[in-house]
């Protein structure tokens, strides 16, 4: 088992360690610092795995973090699909109907009818300002969540935001998941989209930190690979103000 690995994991503790230190403690530090970390298996390989296990016990209140998170470790949207629709001839029609309907949530961000073009304007100010305010929806999908502080970053025309906490943060995990909420920055409010951009990005969005950041430091933390994994493009649906 991998020794003294740190990969700075603390969704145990923002989910349960005010109630339970010792499952916190066993999510973080062995769970996701060693098992995850092993090198017989990829990590790839590893979402695969608990993707199917959690089908095959029905456990969809797991399911929709670890979509995403096979997604963050290079399973595609494809390959997730199919494997649920693998998994409904072994773990049984309703599991996997389940299961698909939790991804439907979590995974798609293409073919949307309901997303703009930023106003260059807009894209601006939110661009020369530090203040931006993420609040995805809650479980329900119509109720905002409470508004977390994050930097951002332009490239391209694209704005891009990152999670200190990695994929194990909150306002991340309802992002990917919910796939929509609004966000204050620049002095806009707005209705926006939260897309999974592809990994390619890195470097660019690693750049782009680096410029706007030069000097703080909390810096150096979010170009590592924690953070770079709970990168989330965020896209204009509707603007309020």
């Amino acid at each position: 088992m991998s020794e003294n690995t740190d990969t700075g994991w603390t969704g145990g503790q923002e989910s349960v360690g005010d109630i339970a230190p010792a499952m916190a403690h066993y999510t973080d530090k062995v769970l996701f610092d060693e098992v995850w970390e092993r090198p017989e298996l990829s990590k790839r390989d590893r979402s695969l795995v608990t993707v199917s296990a959690l089908v095959a016990m029905g456990s969809t209140d797991q399911l929709s973090f670890h979509l995403a998170f096979a997604q963050d470790n290079g399973v595609t949207q494809e390959e997730l699909i199919e494997a649920l629709t693998h998994l409904a001839f072994y773990t049984g029609w309703p599991k996997a109907m389940a299961a698909i309907a939790v991804a439907k949530k979590v995974l798609p961000r293409t073919g949307r009818t309901d997303m703009t073009a930023w106003d260059s304007d807009v894209l601006r100010d939110i661009a020369n300002s530090d203040d931006l305010h993420i609040s995805p929806f809650r479980g329900d999908g119509s109720t905002y969540g409470t508004p977390t502080w994050i930097w951002s970053v332009v490239v391209d025309g694209r704005l891009f935001v990152r999670a200190w906490n990695g994929t194990s943060g909150r306002w991340y995990t309802a992002a990917v998941t919910q796939g929509a909420g609004r966000i204050a920055a620049g002095g806009h409010t707005l209705e926006v989209a939260f897309n999974k951009p592809d990994r390619a990005l890195d470097g660019q969005i690693d750049a782009a930190y680096n410029t706007k950041y030069a000097g703080s430091s909390y810096l150096p933390r979010m170009v590592t690979a924690g953070p770079r994994a709970a990168t989330v493009e965020i896209l204009p649906r509707a603007s309020t103000t």
